[in-house]
């Protein structure tokens, strides 16, 4: 606490105006996120190869930004994913990542580059249904107008739709009460 107070009154003796501190808050909240202060381009040299199996697509980690990964497929095809790029939040406000979601969303809104990281916040709601699938198997998530329901079959996600998720949410309220 004593280095962001001390940060603070550096900032404050340099007489910066509304504009400008909040200029140099956009700047460091980046740094302190470890974002890049300029977009990613996909130049030559700047992601490394971690390739680490022999499905046939390789896979690369941006140098500037660990969270980016690059996928080339054996046809040729990239892609992007960010794993710092959607923060899923529940009824409690509690934060947490989810590979459902991530892969969900990066479908409807791929990366292109030149790209400059962003975390965006995606609402979502858990809950278990049947007690050999673990913690949870079903799963709702909502960004914008964007509303999705997945329930897990068979050890794979398969989306279903408003209807079938709300019998889902109703039978599990049913087995509580």
């Amino acid at each position: 606490m004593k280095c962001a107070y001390k940060v603070y009154k550096k900032l404050c003796k340099q007489n910066h105006s509304g504009a400008s501190i909040q200029l140099v808050k956009s700047v460091l909240d980046r740094l302190i996120d470890v974002k890049p202060l300029s977009p990613i381009e996909d130049t030559p040299g700047t992601w490394n190869d971690i390739t680490w199996d022999d499905a046939g697509t390789t896979v690369y980690q941006n140098k500037r930004y660990s969270g980016l990964f690059k996928n080339v497929y054996p046809d040729g095809t990239v892609t992007y994913n960010d794993v710092e790029r959607w923060q899923c939040y529940d009824d409690s406000g509690f934060c947490f990542t989810s590979s459902l979601v991530n892969r969900c969303m990066d479908k409807l809104f791929p990366i292109s580059l030149p790209y400059n990281p962003v975390s965006e916040k995606v609402y979502v709601k858990e809950f278990l249904v049947d007690e050999k699938n673990g913690d949870f198997d079903t799963v709702y998530f909502k960004y914008g107008d964007v509303e999705k329901y997945f329930t897990e079959k068979d050890g794979e996600w398969k989306e279903i739709s408003q209807k079938e998720y709300e019998q889902l949410l109703r039978s599990q309220n049913e087995q509580i009460h």
